[in-house]
This record gives structure tokens, sequence and C-alpha cells, in this order.
């Protein structure tokens, strides 16, 4: 098949056509997708710090750096709709695409395989976070370093990487681990050491060290800082903590959703269901038992097979810090974290590929986890159009359509985000702290478990008669005395199957009294 230059690059019709299907369902299935708490929140911090100032210090309570949240608050003066981080992220994925199916050394059906991989295809791509971006940098500091010659390509990749540093924690370990490499890789002797500290690699260090040095500033938490991770994960047994890490572990290389109603569907592992977790060895779960043997053993078949030293340095260095991260962190970790651990596999192989062909056992390897990630993007993107995703798109529609999102508005945490998001409203109470704001701010004030209105059903009515709310969020898992008997009216529910279950809803209207 006759290549086709473009940009200096010479591809192929087959390239061109699976590079496209990449974006098109990129897009398709962004703008399918409703948005939900952890994105709206970003974009209610975004939107509502009065000031680049206030966004540093709202983005402290957020545990990342604030790259994310500047990006979205610039974008708003053009696109001021919630619309825009999914504008914002899309581009990012077409980037990424761009990166793995024309620069990258793999063969034509793993690009396609990579590139539609569960994290890249939707945790990273669709889910409209803060990751993309940071996975968009640290690939183009690949391509600065594969395509530039001259020293100065060390200033383009500290500064790539500098910014995927800013963007999360986990593409900051991934992001130093990286710089690392491409600093000290081919520094094989005293002479070619001293050279770091002079000219344009000297320069390139600088900016990483100054990087690093914002993120820490960024993401040192303020003395008020308050989660309930810290509770359900910092303050665990040691073993509890390793087998929770070891079973991250195996999820960063495969991951097979069940597709069931009423599930978010990321958290419903084939593996990780009602009977394996009833079935008990030595006192852990199988499922348990078995991501920890799993884990181990790929690990170890992938440092088999690198054909480099340098390659395997970078992967089991990479996955020692993120695993090390992991383990110590006050924090849980969800899928799209454990997706680091594949990112690294994948820039290893990269740089195991520059210069010979990877060996057959790793090929093999690398295709069963991809065909793997495959079958699980797959059914992830045929349940967000399957199913409904949340209540919260519907629900925004309807009181804004309704004039109702010019009312003062009460509800409660992230189930009520996405909503005052798509509505587009300002006026709204957080019942946990009584403030008038739209973003949970995660402090000792806002963050309360014994304030929350599930726990204390009182609450919500004590926020609506002090605060003059005109219109009740309530969601149907709020146990709060009849509304009714508070002056509000029930006006409409919205309570469809999704898969983001705990987001449904019902709307009261305060009835206002009659003239005299």
């Amino acid at each position: 098949m006759k290549p086709i230059t473009i940009f200096n690059l010479q591809v192929n019709k087959k390239l061109l056509f699976l590079f496209s299907c990449s974006v098109l369902i990129c897009v398709i299935t962004a703008f399918k997708h409703e948005m939900w708490g952890d994105e709206a929140q970003a974009f209610l911090i975004a939107r509502d710090s009065a000031s680049f100032s206030d966004l540093f210090k709202n983005v402290r309570y957020e545990g990342h750096p604030s790259l994310w949240h500047l990006l979205i608050k610039l974008s708003i003066f053009f696109i001021p709709h919630f619309y825009v981080i999914q504008v914002l992220n899309v581009l990012a994925g077409i980037g990424i695409f761009t990166i793995i199916y024309f620069y990258s050394p793999f063969r034509l059906y793993q690009k396609f395989l990579i590139a539609s991989s569960y994290f890249i295809s939707y945790e990273w791509i669709i889910v409209s976070r803060c990751y993309a971006i940071g996975v968009f940098f640290l690939l183009l500091a690949l391509v600065f370093n594969q395509r530039m010659q001259q020293e100065s390509k060390y200033i383009f990749i500290a500064v790539a990487l500098g910014l995927a540093i800013n963007s999360s924690g986990h593409a900051m370990i991934v992001g130093v681990c990286l710089g690392a490499y491409l600093f000290l890789s081919e520094v094989n002797t005293r002479q070619l050491f001293l050279q770091l500290f002079s000219g344009k690699k000297l320069t390139g260090i600088f900016i990483l060290a100054l990087s690093l040095g914002l993120y820490l500033l960024q993401t040192y938490p303020p003395a008020d800082r308050l989660g309930e991770e810290k509770v359900n994960h910092w303050n665990a047994p040691a073993s509890h903590k390793l087998t929770y890490s070891l079973t991250n572990l195996t999820k960063g290389f495969f991951f097979i959703q069940r597709l069931q109603k009423e599930q978010p569907i990321w958290q419903n592992d084939m593996v990780v269901n009602k009977y394996s977790g009833q079935l008990t060895i030595a006192g852990k779960s199988a499922s348990d038992i078995f991501y920890l043997l799993a884990g181990l053993i790929c690990f170890i078949l992938i440092c088999v097979f690198f054909t480099r030293k340098q390659s395997l340095f970078f992967f089991t260095g990479a996955t020692a810090m993120l695993f090390l991260g992991n383990y110590q962190s006050p924090y849980g970790l969800n899928l799209r974290h454990s997706g680091f651990y594949f990112l690294a596999f994948i820039i290893a192989l990269w740089f195991d590929t520059k210069k010979t062909a990877p060996q057959k056992k790793m090929n093999f390897i690398l295709g069963g986890i991809l065909i793997l990630q495959f079958i699980s993007s797959l059914v992830i993107h045929v349940a967000e159009w399957k199913y409904q995703f949340s209540n919260a798109k519907e629900t925004g529609r309807y009181l804004k359509e309704n004039h109702f999102d010019t009312l003062k508005i009460l509800g409660h945490f992230w189930q009520a985000l996405p909503v005052i998001a798509y509505a587009e409203t300002k006026n709204y109470v957080l019942v946990e702290s009584g403030h008038l704001t739209s973003f949970i701010k995660m402090d000792t004030v806002q963050y309360n478990e014994n304030l929350i209105a599930s726990a204390n059903p009182q609450r919500f009515a004590v926020e609506a008669k002090r605060s003059g709310a005109d219109i009740l969020l309530l969601t149907p898992a709020d146990t709060i005395p009849s509304p009714e008997s508070l002056g509000y009216v029930r006006l409409k529910a919205f309570n469809g199957q999704s898969i983001q279950y705990f987001e449904k809803y019902i709307v009261y209207k305060k009835v206002q009294a009659k003239a005299l």
C-alpha cells in the first residue's frame, strides 16, 4: 500500500483509518457520557473561584495540583459551560491518539489495541478528569526525545514532563521516573555525567526540579484538610494495605467488567463477584488471592522478557514508586490510578522496541494484556450507549428549563454537583455546611460525617428553614422529615435506572405564601 506523507511522516491508509476510528469513537462516546460528581467538582471549583489566587487555595483540598483546574478556568472565558471540560479532555485524547499512531514504534494492530485499551479509551479520555492531559504530556516527552537530536531537546522534554507532573500525583511519579530515564540512560562515563550540570541539560534539570517543587507546594494539604479516605485506607492494617495495593497492581494490566444495572460498572469486576467474595482461603477472599498472585506473575513475566536493561530499570522503578505511593497514600485508589502501571509498561516497551524488536514471548504477553483491555473497553463503551449513566443531566436540564436555576437550591455532597453544573446555577447551599457554595471544600467544616443528611435527618430540615431555600434537591436515600410539612411541594422525581446508581433525585419547590 502506497504511503501518504503528512508533516514529514509517512503513513498508510490503514493507519489513517484506525486513527480516525479511535478519534470518532472517542468524540461520540465522550459527548454521550453524562458527567458525574468527580467531573463536576473540578469544573465548579474553576468556575466559582473568585480569582486565580482563590483557585489555587481551593485546589489544595483536592489532593491534585492545579493545572487541570487552571486550564478549565481559562477555557471558561471562551466556553462558559460544563461541556468545556469534555472539549478539553477530547482534545487531549486526540493528542494521545496522534502520538500512539504516528510516533510510537509498535506494530499497527498493537497501536490500535493500545489506543483502544480500557484506560486510554475510557478512564482517561471519556471521563473528564485531570489524567488525560498528564498522559498526553508524558507521551509528548517521548516524542521530543525521539524526534529531536540537538541538546535543546532536554528543555522541551523537561517542559512536557513538568506539565505532566503538575496534572496529577500518579503522572508526577511516572514523570519523575521518565525524566530520570531520559536524562540518565545514556550516561555511562564520568564525562557524560558532568555534562548533566552544564548547558541545556542543566536547564532541563532545573525545570524538572522547579516543577516538582510546584507540585509539592500545591498538594501539601492544609491543616483542616479532612476526608473519609484517611479512615478507610491510611489507618488500615499493613496486611490489608499490601493486599489492596497488589490488587490494584493487577488491575493495572487487566480488568473486565460485568454489565449489571444499578452498579458502578467500573467497580464491577467479573472476578470480584458475590461468589468469589464469599469464598475465603486462610481468611482472605478468593478474589484478593487471585489478584495478588496474578499481579506478581504478570509483573515478573514482563520483567523477564525485556531486552534492554534500561527499559527494565524504568519499568521496575516506576512500578515500585507507584506501588509505594499507593501503599502510603491516605486516599484510596481507583481504576484510573491503576492505569498508570499499564502506562509505565507501555513506555518501557516503547524504549525496548526502539532498537530491537521485542521477543515473541513479550509480544505474547503484550497481546494478552491488550486483548483483555480491549474487551474491557468494549464492555464500558457499550454500557455508555445501552444504559443511562446518571440522572443528573436530565435533572439539571429540568431545573434550567423551568427557571429554577435562578432560585436558591439546597442539596448535599457529591450527588448534587453534576446537577448544579448542568443547571448552570450558582445559587446553591450545601446542607453539610450551610454555606452558599457549589463545590465540596474538603475541610473540617464542609466534610463532616456527623452532618451528612442521611446520618442526621434533622439537618436538612434545619438548613431548609435557616437558608430559606426555594428548591430542595433530595435523593431517594434522604430520610428527612416530610418536606410537605416544611412548606414544600413535590414537583418531579428523576430516579431511572442508571450505572451511577446513587445519582437519583427528587425535586421539591417551596410553596409561596398567598398575598393578603
